[in-house]
């Protein structure tokens, strides 16, 4: 009896410790988390590996002054999520947006605001990024997503996603794995002076990926190998209604669309 009171406590416990790093919410779907600070989506790290978690954003968030104020000026944001400790979760933006993600980690892998997910749902959100750099694995929404369903999400580079070596780098997602992506767009530039497969909304995507209604608006310039308006390389791969406008330049193997 002892053992099970402690055990509730240690639940309960757990349960108001995440509900207080939110602006309220616990976390089901009838009563999401609730993001407004910077700090709050930080927070999101806490919450991995969690796959009947929602989160609502209740109001645009700019990073720039927690980036400066939290000492990561110099690296920017660090990825929410990675392989092992992936973001699982359901985050319902709300039509919000999220500015002044910038992220400068050359050497790392699995940059972007998430890291890696897997399983997520995201849905009706913006992102602003400034300037976004890393190796392999590298988009503004995340490095690396698997088997997730990302809705109406538009993205917006004003100062360049770039890499200088690695793999897999995308406006949108460095690499889509059983991916279901519809209504979302990217805008803005990405360049690599060593990467290979580099696309506007994804530097690869395979195992049943489908894309529906995307728009990218980009100047994309790869010296590495596979480049494309949409995607670097794919296999088994379907995409219905999609277009691609801007400057789609590379080395070898290069496409407007893949």
């Amino acid at each position: 009896m002892k053992r099970l009171t402690t055990l509730v406590m240690v639940l309960i416990c757990t349960a108001l410790s995440a509900q207080a790093q939110f602006n309220g919410g616990s976390g089901t779907e009838e009563d999401p988390y609730l993001i407004r600070r910077p700090a709050q989506l930080a927070n999101l790290s806490t919450i991995l590996n969690q796959s009947e978690v929602f989160v609502k954003l209740q109001s645009d968030i700019d990073l720039t002054g927690y980036l400066e104020d939290e000492g990561l000026a110099t690296e920017g944001w660090l990825p929410i999520g990675n392989n092992t400790t992936p973001f699982k979760g359901t985050i319902i933006g709300n039509g919000k947006k999220i500015r002044g993600l910038f992220i400068n980690r050359s050497s790392e892998t699995n940059i972007g605001l998430f890291g890696f997910l897997d399983g997520a749902n995201i849905s009706n959100l913006a992102i602003e990024a400034t300037v976004i750099t890393g190796s392999s694995y590298l988009g503004a929404l995340a490095g690396y997503a698997k088997n997730c369903s990302l809705n109406n999400c538009q993205i917006t580079i004003t100062n360049g996603i770039s890499s200088t070596s690695g793999e897999y780098v995308g406006g949108f997602l460095g690499m889509a794995y059983n991916c279901n992506i519809t209504n979302c767009s990217v805008a803005g530039s990405i360049s690599s002076t060593g990467a290979n497969f580099v696309g506007g909304l994804c530097g690869g995507a395979t195992d049943g990926t489908q894309v529906s209604n995307i728009i990218t608006a980009i100047t994309l310039n790869n010296e590495g190998d596979c480049t494309g308006g949409l995607f670097g390389i794919t296999k088994t791969v379907t995409v219905t209604n999609s277009q691609v406008e801007g400057d789609i330049s590379g080395i070898s193997n290069v496409g407007g669309v893949i």
